[in-house]
C-alpha cells in the first residue's frame, strides 16, 4: 500500500470528531449542487422567493429541520442582526425548517449569539459543526495500530466478489485461487484497500445461508492478509461473518445495512477496533428497486446516516473509525443516484469521509443505453463528477482505469496551487 496513506497511530480529540447530538438533533447541511438545487430549496420554504437572490449563490447556505416553532422569532432576529438571509418553512405543527444563507464570519456570529442561551446552544454547534465539517478535507482513522489517511489523494476501493451472481463479474472469482489472484491484480492496478465479499447485494439477490458465505470468503481473506499490506474490508452485514474476518485480519466492515441488519455488528466492530463503513440502503436488496420513493431525497438520506453513526458512538465506536455511502443503486431510481452525485458535498455535513460505489451500475445503463460490459466510461465520468463534489473513497471494479482518472482530476484540482514563476 502506498505510504502516504499510513503512519503510526497518534490521539485525536476534539469537538467537531466526537459531537452528534445536535447534528441529528436538526439534520443541519450546507446545500449543494448548484443555483437550480439552492432555488428548489429555497421555494420549498418560500414558493414566491425571487430567482435574482441567488446572485448569493457562493455564500454558504444551511439548512436545519424541526427546530422548535417558539425560536422562530429569536432566530429570525438574530440571523438578520448578523446579516445573514434567512427563508423560513410556513407555519404548521410545533416545528420549522430553516434556510441560513451567508458567509463564514456572519454564521460564526449567529452561533456566538445563540450559544449564550443553554436552550439554544445545540443550534449553535449545529451551525460551528456543519460549516467546520464543510471545510475539511482529510480525515485520519485508525487502523489497528497505525492510520488511514485519507482525502490527500482518492482512495481506491477495489471490489472483490467472490459470488457467482452478482451482476457484473460474478462466478469470475469464485474459487479462493481466483478471488487471491484478482485482489493480487487490483493491488498492482492502485488499489488502496480490497472490499470482499460473498453475498450479492444486486438488486433482487436472495440471502445465503451463513455457513455458504463464510466458506466463500473467510479462507480469500486470510490468504489476502498474510500476503499484502493493504487493508482487506469484509463486505457482510452479518457480525458472524464480521467476527471471522477480522479474527483472521480484515480491518474494515463494510455493512450496507449501516449496522441495522444484525443487531450485534455494532458491539462486534467496537470491540475489534475495526473500521466501519456506514451505507444507506432503503428497503433490503431484494425489494429496494420496487418503486423507491423519497418525499425529500437528500434529507433523508443524511437523516438515516446520523442516526446510524448516533447507533456507533453508542456502541463506543469512535468518530475515527466511521466512513459514510450514500448507497448509490440500493433504494435509490436513476434520478436519485444522479442527484445524490450531484449533491453529494451535502453529506460533508456528517463529518465522514464519504464513499461512493457507481461502479458500472444500473442508472448509468439506463443514462446511456449500455449493459454492464460497457459502462467503463460513465462510470470513470461518474467518480471523477463524485471527486469534484466532495467523495474521498472510490469503490470500483476496474482499478487502473479509475486510477487514471482520479488522478488526473487531482491534478486538475489543484492546479490552481502551482506556482507560475
Amino acid at each position: 500500500m502506498a505510504e502516504y496513506l499510513i503512519r503510526r497511530a497518534s490521539s485525536l480529540t476534539g469537538l467537531i470528531e466526537r459531537r452528534v447530538s445536535p447534528l441529528v438533533e436538526f439534520n443541519p447541511r450546507i446545500i449543494s449542487g448548484g443555483k437550480r438545487v439552492l432555488l428548489g430549496e429555497l421555494r420549498k420554504l418560500s414558493p414566491t422567493v425571487e430567482p435574482a437572490l441567488l446572485s448569493s449563490a457562493h455564500l454558504l447556505t444551511i439548512k436545519l429541520e424541526k427546530l422548535p416553532l417558539a425560536w422562530k422569532p429569536e432566530l429570525t432576529s438574530r440571523a438578520q442582526g448578523a446579516g445573514l438571509n434567512i427563508f423560513l418553512s410556513a407555519p404548521g405543527g410545533s416545528s420549522f425548517d430553516a434556510l441560513l444563507m451567508g458567509n463564514r464570519p456572519q454564521l460564526e456570529k449567529l452561533a456566538q449569539d445563540v450559544e449564550a442561551d443553554q436552550e439554544k446552544r445545540s443550534l449553535a454547534e449545529a451551525v460551528t459543526l456543519t460549516t467546520s465539517h464543510y471545510e475539511r478535507s482529510t480525515f485520519t482513522l485508525k487502523l489497528g495500530s497505525t492510520e488511514l489517511v485519507i482525502g490527500a489523494r482518492p482512495c481506491i476501493m477495489g471490489v472483490l466478489n467472490i459470488t457467482p451472481d452478482s451482476f457484473y463479474d460474478g462466478g469470475r472469482y469464485l474459487q479462493t485461487d481466483q478471488a487471491v489472484a484478482q485482489a493480487r491484480r487490483l493491488v498492482t492496478e492502485g488499489a488502496d484497500i480490497i472490499d470482499g465479499g460473498g453475498q450479492s447485494a444486486r438488486p433482487g439477490a436472495d440471502e445465503l445461508p451463513l455457513e455458504e458465505e463464510r466458506a466463500r470468503v473467510i479462507p480469500v481473506v486470510k490468504k489476502l492478509t498474510q500476503e499484502t499490506e493493504v487493508p482487506i474490508s469484509i463486505d457482510t452485514y452479518r457480525s458472524e461473518v464480521a467476527r471471522e474476518a477480522l479474527d483472521v485480519g480484515a480491518q474494515i466492515v463494510n455493512d450496507i445495512t449501516a449496522l441495522r441488519g444484525d443487531r450485534q455488528m455494532a458491539a462486534v466492530v467496537a470491540e475489534a477496533g475495526a473500521l466501519v463503513v456506514l451505507m444507506h440502503m432503503q428497503g433490503n436488496p431484494r425489494t429496494m428497486q420496487d418503486n423507491p420513493h423519497y418525499d425529500d431525497l437528500m434529507s433523508e438520506v443524511c437523516l438515516y446516516l446520523r442516526e446510524s453513526l448516533k447507533v456507533a458512538s453508542h456502541a463506543g465506536i469512535s468518530q475515527e473509525q466511521l466512513i459514510v455511502d450514500p448507497g448509490i443503486g440500493f433504494g435509490k431510481a436513476v434520478q436519485h443516484n444522479l442527484e445524490i452525485i450531484a449533491r453529494l458535498r451535502e453529506l460533508t455535513s456528517l463529518g465522514c469521509p464519504i464513499l461512493i460505489g457507481p461502479s458500472r451500475k444500473s442508472f448509468i445503463g439506463a443514462v446511456l443505453d449500455l449493459p454492464a460490459e460497457q459502462r467503463l466510461m460513465g462510470t470513470l465520468t461518474s467518480l471523477v463528477v463524485a471527486r469534484v463534489n466532495g467523495a474521498h473513497i472510490f469503490r470500483v471494479h476496474d482499478v487502473r482505469e479509475s486510477r487514471q482518472a482520479l488522478d488526473m482530476c487531482e491534478a486538475i484540482l489543484k492546479a490552481d496551487h502551482v506556482n507560475q514563476d
